[in-house]
């Protein structure tokens, strides 16, 4: 799955917000610090941005945020893809952009929501971000880092005719940095960042004022779109109980996430990559009877649900 890289030009403090601009869409730099504090102490920030004339992002596609323009020219922020927001539908299958009207323009434009997992609070500390200049070298030179279109996969231009992939040496220059500007990062194992993957970082506990088992929003994201492609609908995987029957439009979307293998199983800072084929999508009760006792399979329970399930 390639990296995606958006970029951003500040915007001031003295610029007007008007009804339209004024909703919480961009960075506004008199609100960069509290965004970055977010990030910081684990919480994710939602923001919706624009891709030019991209319309072909995956659900759970890296991203990168390059700043641009003298706002401490570099990477600043990273994050993930995610769903359209509520009422926004993907302009075509597989992908998570959707049509929205330009918050200066009001035109229709191409847009992505990002769950931002880091945001660097560069109007209070500039040297903190990623420097532009760092990333010339090596196979991350061959990159356009300073495009005016926001929403461009990260890798080799054209003309390098190179198949290198960008996106795990990006990642492990991106961890360096923001361990030396002591950022709570993930992981201090190089061939684990250098392996980034959006499936593949669930259960390793993290470490910040204490630890917490680290669950990425993007699987149950990616999950659910799975099975929306596949069955049109999101089932119970152990009663087969379907939430848009029973409650109509309510019930649209939702649906619970299960680890066929528990969490608890996972030894510390040892990690576990998770694929999708390792979850499961149940109903909340079906959730409950799966951590109850024994702790059954989803087969296991279906079975004793009904035997003659087939």
């Amino acid at each position: 799955m390639p990296g995606i890289l958006l970029n951003w030009k500040r915007v001031d403090d003295d610029r007007k917000r008007t009804e339209q601009n004024a909703s919480r869409h961009v960075f506004w730099w008199d609100e960069l610090g509290d965004e970055a504090a977010l990030t910081r102490s684990g919480r994710t920030v939602s923001r919706k941005w624009s891709v030019y004339n991209t319309k072909t992002i995956q659900i759970g596609s890296r991203v990168f945020l390059i700043a641009q323009g003298g706002v401490s020219d570099g990477i600043v922020a990273s994050g993930f893809a995610a769903q359209p927001p509520n009422g926004k539908t993907a302009l075509l299958e597989d992908s998570v952009v959707y049509l929205d009207s330009n918050w200066k323009t009001g035109e229709p434009s191409n847009y992505v929501m990002v769950d931002f997992d880091v945001i660097l609070d560069v109007r209070s500390h500039p040297k903190h971000a990623l420097a532009t200049d760092s990333l010339m070298r090596g196979d991350l030179a061959m990159m356009h880092w300073n495009t005016e279109r926001p929403g461009i996969e990260i890798k080799p231009k054209p003309e390098f005719h190179s198949p290198a992939n960008l996106l795990p040496q990006l990642e492990l220059l991106w961890q360096r940095n923001l361990k030396s500007i002591a950022f709570p990062i993930s992981s201090d194992d190089a061939d684990e960042v250098a392996a980034m993957a959006v499936f593949g970082y669930e259960g390793r506990l993290r470490v910040r004022t204490h630890k917490t088992r680290e669950r990425r929003p993007q699987l149950t994201k990616a999950k659910k779109a799975e099975a929306l492609k596949r069955y049109g609908k999101l089932v119970c995987e152990v009663c087969q109980f379907v939430f848009t029957v029973r409650y109509g439009d309510h019930g649209s979307g939702f649906i619970e996430c299960h680890h066929r293998e528990p969490l608890s199983k996972i030894a510390d800072f040892s990690g576990s990559r998770v694929t999708l084929d390792e979850l499961a999508l149940v109903c909340a009760n079906c959730h409950r009877m799966l951590h109850w006792k024994d702790w059954p399979s989803v087969e296991e329970l279906r079975n004793r649900l009904n035997p003659n399930f087939g």
